[in-house]
């Protein structure tokens, strides 16, 4: 059982005491793994890697920047159950039960070597699924296959930096093709501002857009989970602080 006193009020990026009040908030929480994990180090598909990789400038500076990210940063990813009770002060217990992701990093994650990614995470009824350019499919009997082809580019996903209220995408995968619409709920889309790995500076390297959505596979498949979008400041032009608008 975990105890904790908690800041009362919507997120907020600044650690900074602003005099708000906190609520004593104490849980239990269960997490029960529903999937194998996907290891994004050899679980890909290379034919998706290789045509990504195809697209970019040949250049040692290039290759030299994939093989220190690789040396440097390991990820797995696995999808799972939350069976979790919460109280808030001392109120009565409600209970919950989550479907969602654990995602585990080791090494060095800097935050300035991304320009941009988009990323969808996405759980159906009857099958779960995470796609994006380098992605993947767990399907119901556990069998998961790297993603072969997808028609999402990052260049006609709010390149201009525009969040759009729907999006269309169609991937393959395990020998399958997959048409997914997405309905984003521009009421909760909160930004998180990537720090800078250098402690002694507070400048943020990028800014993260988690967009809940709802998500409908073909006729008739309901999912639900987020669309994450990742903007590297470095790379703006103008402000940095910089607000999507949802249309």
């Amino acid at each position: 059982m975990g105890s904790v006193i908690l800041r009362k009020g919507p997120f907020r990026h600044s650690d900074s005491d602003d005099g708000g009040s906190t609520v004593h908030v104490t849980f239990t929480m269960l997490w029960t793994a529903a999937t194998d994990v996907y290891d994004f180090d050899y679980d890909f598909n290379p034919s998706t890697a290789a045509e990504a990789m195809a697209m970019e400038p040949l250049s040692m500076e290039f290759l030299s920047a994939v093989k220190k990210s690789k040396a440097e940063h390991y990820r797995y990813e696995q999808w799972g159950g939350l069976k979790a009770k919460v109280s808030i002060s001392g109120d009565q217990e409600r209970q919950m039960s989550l479907s969602g992701i654990r995602s585990h990093s080791y090494g060095v994650r800097d935050w300035a070597d991304f320009h941009r990614y988009i990323m969808f995470l996405i759980h159906f009824e009857l099958i779960l699924c995470l796609s994006f350019t380098v992605g993947y499919v767990f399907f119901p009997a556990g069998d998961k296959a790297g993603i072969e082809w997808t028609d999402a580019h990052l260049s006609n996903l709010a390149d201009d930096r525009v969040i759009k209220e729907n999006y269309q995408i169609s991937f393959t995968a395990g020998g399958q093709t997959f048409d997914v619409s997405a309905t984003l709920d521009s009421r909760n889309s909160p930004l998180i501002y990537n720090p800078s790995l250098n402690s002694s500076t507070k400048q943020s390297v990028g800014i993260t857009h988690e967009c809940i959505a709802t998500f409908r596979m073909g006729a008739g498949h309901k999912g639900w989970g987020l669309v994450e979008f990742f903007y590297g400041v470095r790379k703006f032009k103008g402000t940095v602080n910089c607000t999507l608008i949802f249309y």
